[in-house]
């Protein structure tokens, strides 16, 4: 083990204050000296809101042109284990260490893009039909999430309300977050599990959502080259 696990007991501490952050622990092998390998365990959880590393990668997602992605902040915010300073002994022997980590980090809070599903050669749950019935812009969506599967009935946005959201999430300082939030919530008609429950446990999830809206609403359509 690169780094010697704490006690049983400061574990148990440890997943016991922040069982609030769905705390889930990852083995990582890395080649050390003379051509040998070792473990490292990382334990990670859900980010606070208010973190830097977790908004960013929020603003960055809507905001690609003006806003970088940082893996090793997103990491850092979501990093329960090890301590901060052995994890920085530990990028600085294993530099791109965090991007891969990263990766597990979007799994694990449910935004990883392959994780949203159109399904195809099957009838849609009756929840997206009765969705349907009500609002004909509804689409089918499955989020297949480590742990859960849930379907979606997504709904495209009206015009005021995707003006806004893009509008407030130009702005400088804008609450990144809370913004791709409410739109998600907004943009959800109908879901297998509750939305607000689904969005705290993954909320990866939401940007997925409010990406998937986003698409409906005509951002970054497909076209080819035709004949008038």
């Amino acid at each position: 083990m690169i780094i010697a696990l704490p006690s049983p007991e400061e574990r148990k501490a440890l997943l016991t204050q922040n069982a609030n952050r769905y705390p889930e622990a990852f083995d990582f092998t890395l080649p050390t000296d003379g051509g040998k390998s070792d473990t490292l365990k990382i334990v990670l959880g859900t980010p606070k809101q208010d973190s830097p590393g977790w908004s960013s990668a929020v603003a960055a997602t809507f905001k690609p042109k003006t806003v970088d992605a940082d893996p090793a902040a997103l990491v850092a915010d979501c990093m329960l284990w090890p301590e901060p300073g052995d994890w920085g002994s530990v990028t600085r022997r294993w530099p791109a260490l965090p991007q891969t980590v990263a990766t597990v980090v979007r799994r694990k809070l449910g935004g990883a893009l392959s994780m949203m599903e159109s399904p195809e050669g099957e009838g849609p749950p009756e929840l997206v039909k009765a969705a349907q019935e009500r609002n004909p812009r509804v689409v089918w969506r499955r989020l297949r999430l480590d742990g859960a599967l849930v379907e979606l009935a997504v709904q495209s946005p009206d015009e005021m309300v995707w003006r806004m959201f893009n509008s407030e999430m130009a702005k400088d300082g804008a609450d990144c977050w809370k913004l791709a939030l409410d739109f998600a919530t907004a943009s959800v008609a109908d879901a297998s599990v509750p939305v607000a429950s689904l969005f705290l446990r993954w909320p990866g999830a939401a940007l997925l959502v409010a990406l998937t809206s986003s698409q409906l609403a005509g951002l970054a359509a497909e076209y080819a080259k035709g004949e008038f």
